[in-house]
């Protein structure tokens, strides 16, 4: 009978495969091990299987890491919970191991045998440790932990946990999607920590989450748009998308004023008046009792040179609104205006009698912008514009003690 003898190469291959298998049972049992449990060795140990060759391309090994990582972090979350030492950065690594790893155990297990027959072993048991994960608040723990320690990084890749997992193929059957009534809400958390972590990757990603609620059923769509819009602006730089989020803003929220006058203020920028134009009016067609529609039209009608008709719906503000502050301030700026151009051209008269007719009309149109101002003043006591405007039309018509009662205000202020 002849001696049979393996290769050496063989041979240390062989053993090499049978320690990586025992080091995934060895990882299991230090996970597992209710008495004794080791989270740091059974973390090591499966770690070094997911790298090696004989089982970096098993299902088996991606599900059991997947297994033993929320293992581990459910044990840390648990020990939190109970008011016990646990290792936070341990539970934060582990818990955002849990998904990529049975990502990869389910992609490896819809692959065809060796007959070209795909007979997946782990897609149940996938779903039951992911729908565990889902349900048992502890990714809702750590993340909103991350954020309360201003680790929006952290924070943010944790809430990407709660949102991907509906995602899974493995989960399909349970239409989280639908049937979560919070997924909507962590999202909103989500999109909130990925603007506050700041990289232009997280930005992105705020972008998108916020964009989806647009189109979902949360409840506060207004505060959605209202983030989504800031961020576009002031983190993203994306006007066209900012702009296009006005507009469907505005349409959804006619009663808001923030949009309306954010479009109006692009507009009037880009001197498109007669496209702010069109929403004011739209704005005021839907909710006719809205006085500042009429007021920020005003300032557009103002900004094209139409002063009579800026005049006539700031006098509308007014009568809707008699405490409108700057409906008084911007007609009686209007009024000033007028006074200093008839002033101006005063000065360009040589004979003196019409001189001083042109500076007697200049004047009286003066008078005629003190009461609105003195009225926003009244409203608004420390309105450092308003005690401006009034100490130089006091100075302009000799009035030095309302002069000097407005020198001593703006000392008061400051100024």
């Amino acid at each position: 009978m002849k001696k049979v003898f393996l290769p050496v190469v063989l041979l240390c291959l062989a053993t090499t495969m049978f320690a990586q298998k025992a080091n995934i049972s060895k990882a299991k049992t230090k996970a597992y091990n209710v008495e004794a449990p080791d989270p740091q060795g059974a973390k090591t140990l499966i770690e070094e299987a997911l790298v090696h060759p004989e089982t970096a391309n098993q299902a088996k090994t991606w599900f059991e890491a997947g297994a033993i990582f929320n293992k581990i972090q459910q044990d840390e979350t648990d020990k939190q919970r109970m008011g016990l030492p646990c290792d936070n950065n341990l539970r934060q690594e582990c818990l955002l191991k849990v998904l990529p790893c049975f990502l990869k155990a389910d992609s490896m297990d819809q692959l065809p045998d060796a007959k070209g027959k795909i007979k997946p072993k782990y897609t149940k048991k996938i779903k039951n440790e992911l729908l565990n994960l889902y349900r048992n608040y502890s990714i809702e723990l750590a993340a909103n932990e991350a954020f309360n320690q201003k680790d929006f990084d952290a924070a943010a890749n944790i809430f990407d946990v709660y949102i991907n997992i509906p995602l899974m193929s493995a989960l399909a059957s349970e239409n989280l999607l639908v049937t979560d009534t919070n997924y909507t809400f962590y999202k909103y958390n989500a999109g909130i920590a990925h603007y506050q972590a700041g990289t232009p990757e997280h930005i992105n990603k705020a972008i998108q989450y916020f964009q989806e609620l647009t189109e979902s059923n949360f409840n506060d769509q207004n505060a959605v748009y209202q983030i989504l819009l800031n961020i576009l602006l002031t983190s993203a730089n994306d006007t066209a998308n900012y702009v296009k989020n006005l507009e469907v803003a505005a349409k959804k929220f006619p009663t808001e004023n923030y949009y309306i006058e954010q479009l109006v203020d692009y507009y009037v920028q880009k001197k498109e008046n007669d496209k702010a134009i069109v929403y004011l009016e739209q704005a005021i067609s839907n909710n006719p009792s809205n006085e500042h529609n009429y007021f920020l039209l005003g300032r557009v009608k103002e900004e094209m040179g139409d002063f009579d008709a800026a005049e006539a719906l700031y006098d509308k503000t007014i009568e809707m609104k008699p405490d409108h502050i700057y409906a008084y301030t911007f007609k009686g700026n209007i009024i000033y205006n007028k006074a200093v151009d008839i002033d101006n051209k005063a000065n360009e008269i040589k004979d003196n009698k019409e001189y001083q007719k042109a500076k007697a009309e200049a004047n009286a149109m003066l008078e005629k912008s003190l009461p609105f101002y003195e009225k926003a003043l009244e409203l608004k006591p420390d309105d450092y514009e308003n005690i401006r405007w009034l100490r130089s039309i006091y100075y302009r018509l000799d009035k030095k003690e309302k002069f000097n009662e407005m020198e001593q205000r703006l000392k008061a202020l400051g100024f």
